[in-house]
């Protein structure tokens, strides 16, 4: 049911699967059957007598890859990779339809009750089958008391009990308070659940399952106005989970400050003042007797104090108070004016420090790819364009040219993307162009987009394990990282300017553009599948370092390490530049520009993860270095 198309209009016309990971299922294995279709089979390997059965479905995570299930004569599902669908022409054949009666009256006297006999005797029934409450243990016992007194069991108490068979660890969402987007614009409102949809034998409607993903009991919540619909359960838990904090707390956001109101609590301005030994004056630092009426984003509205108001969204309480003409007031003179002057001196620096970044080493840098065009105009060069021609001509392979009404095709929203302008000091002033997507402008998608990257501890340790067993070591950078990996995201662009001859097109982004909020996601995913591919594994203390087992030529074992961070690649064996040109067959490195330009560039490393790193003999003993000097002696960027 996770790859069937879901008609919720909340589901755009993508599968569950999809909306819970945002990755596009691949189905392809599910084509050439249909659900509980005749088919031919196979077992030992396909080296077996041909069988007929029933197709049920995919094996994932059962045998080799391909693997189907399949309901034999037996009744019993089995895993095979054997498999052949029985056409409509071989059904109308007299053997078919005879292997066909026999399959179904094999099966019938498995899985069909009336046609099975049932000796109630007790002396037939085995003993390991027969449940005694004196036999039982403590434990066993314990939890059935939770559910079944057996001293009052009597007859008839399981009538109307089929939702026994569910999870008893489900979460029973009746009665939560929960934000849901509402209408065409998907507008957030709060709305309570306000009881369990059952059928017309009073039996609560699918199945409940204490994993969330897999809950799909129905549920009719009610929305402030009084309009109801039914959710999923599993629709409801999406939608908390992404509202509450690690603690459970919700998250609460502010549409406007409508009100204010004060108490007896509140000190008049007489009393805002108070005097010091030394006998000056200060402001008293209180917010007690002040409340503000909050509307927030689902429709709600609470009358708040100003003191976790203050500290929740200071900007916003600072500007209401000094629209209402209160920022005179004892309990909000004393923080207000320090917020405004706080706002605009950021606002100032922002500014300033932005369009003082108009030159780099002397050279201008354009913000946009009309006023590179123009740069080169004045200066009687094309530097900036050839830099822009180089990135698109790289990223070119991220994107699918599209001929058809982009809006027939669903689930795809549009993006946007710019380009960023930069000067390479150590490769004689080189211009550097790099195309981005405007990620921020879209919404995350539902999947977790955290990537993960070496830790700091982990360089030290694996270079003195490449020391102690006399290890090379080597490392790279990959070329266009993301642009090798499948986009996870289903986006498309209208092509500007930086494209050329193909401005204006509909483009479909196929790769893993830089930008995009899972990028950095799908590329460490498809490094890992790669690595895994070579044969190495990852390491339970840190996902990314990776171990592969070797054996040096004298016979000694010993393990390979590779080490990611994002597309730095560092790795440590007997032969690490055999090991790298592994990894070149799948990624291309960065070139050397300066001294090698025509070969990708693999050598002993300099530096890693901003810190100086050398080699050096002591005592007759290789051992690596690492100093912070150098990342501490690193100008920050002007």
């Amino acid at each position: 049911m996770n790859v069937t198309v879901n008609y919720s209009k909340y589901s755009d016309g993508r599968v569950p699967l999809e909306i819970i990971t945002g990755i596009t299922p691949e189905i392809t294995e599910y084509l050439d059957f249909t659900i509980y279709g005749w088919v031919f089979f196979r077992s030992d390997g396909g080296l077996g007598v041909n069988h007929i059965g029933r197709w049920l479905g995919v094996s994932h995570r059962v045998g080799p890859m391909m693997t189907y299930w399949v309901l034999p004569k037996s009744g019993i599902p089995i895993s095979v990779d054997t498999v052949q669908m029985v056409t409509n022409a071989e059904q109308q054949t007299d053997s078919v339809k005879q292997q066909m009666q026999r399959w179904t009256a094999d099966v019938s006297k498995t899985v069909d009750a009336k046609s099975t006999y049932i000796n109630w005797g007790k002396e037939d029934i085995p003993h390991q089958m027969m449940f005694d409450f004196d036999d039982e243990d403590d434990k066993f016992m314990r939890n059935f008391g939770m559910l079944i007194n057996p001293e009052t069991l009597e007859d008839g108490d399981f009538e109307g009990t089929e939702e026994a068979a569910d999870d008893l660890d489900a979460q029973d969402y009746t009665n939560m308070e929960i934000g849901l987007r509402r209408g065409a614009e998907g507008e957030l409102q709060r709305a309570k659940v306000k009881r369990r949809i059952v059928d017309e034998n009073g039996r609560p409607i699918d199945v409940a399952s204490s994993n969330q993903l897999l809950n799909t009991r129905q549920y009719e919540v009610e929305y402030a106005d009084g309009g109801t619909e039914i959710f999923a359960a599993n629709i409801l838990a999406e939608n908390l989970l992404a509202q509450v904090d690690e603690h459970g707390h919700k998250h609460r956001l502010m549409e406007e400050i409508s009100d204010h109101r004060k108490n007896a609590k509140a000190i008049t301005k007489s009393a805002g003042s108070m005097l010091l030994p030394s006998g000056g004056t200060r402001k008293r630092q209180t917010t007690a007797g002040w409340e503000l009426h909050v509307i927030l984003k689902d429709g709600s509205s609470n009358w708040v104090t100003l003191k976790d108001m203050k500290e929740s969204f200071p900007l916003e309480v600072a500007d209401y108070a000094k629209l209402k003409a209160i920022e005179d007031e004892p309990a909000f003179a004393w923080w207000v004016p320090h917020v405004h002057k706080k706002r605009d001196r950021f606002i100032s620096k922002v500014k300033s420090k932005y369009w003082e970044r108009t030159h780099k080493y002397g050279i201008r840098i354009p913000k946009s790819v009309k006023e590179a065009i123009q740069i080169d105009r004045e200066n009687g060069d094309t530097l900036w364009q050839d830099a822009i021609k180089m990135e698109m001509k790289n990223n070119r392979v991220a994107f699918e040219e599209f001929g058809g009404d982009i809006k027939k095709v669903i689930g795809y929203k549009r993006i946007t993307g710019h380009m960023v302008f930069d000067v390479k000091l150590g490769e004689n002033f080189r211009r550097k162009a790099q195309y981005c997507a405007d990620g921020h402008k879209t919404e995350a998608p539902a999947a977790l987009t955290y990537n993960t990257v070496v830790a700091r501890d982990s360089v030290p340790i694996l270079l003195t394990i490449a020391a102690l067993n006399g290890l090379d070591v080597q490392c790279a950078d990959i070329q266009n990282a993301f642009l090798t990996a499948p986009n996870l995201e289903k986006c498309y662009m209208i092509t500007g300017p930086e494209f050329g001859d193909e401005e204006g097109k509909t483009f479909i982004v196929r790769r893993a553009l830089y930008g995009l909020k899972s990028a950095a996601l799908a590329f460490r995913s498809h490094l890992a599948e790669t690595l895994e591919n070579l044969g190495f594994y990852s390491s339970y203390a840190d996902p990314d370092v990776w171990m592969r087992a070797a054996i040096k030529p004298d016979g000694e074992e010993y393990y390979e390490y590779i080490l990611c961070y994002v597309d730095d690649i560092l790795c440590m064996s007997e032969n690490a530049k055999d090991v790298m040109e592994q990894i070149s067959y799948k990624f291309k490195f960065k070139k050397d520009k300066i001294e090698q330009p025509e070969s990708y560039k693999i050598e002993q490393p300099e530096s890693y993860l901003g810190a100086g790193v050398k080699r050096k003999v002591l005592d007759g003993q290789h051992m690596w270095t690492i100093r912070g000097g150098t990342y501490q002696r690193k100008p920050s960027p002007q």
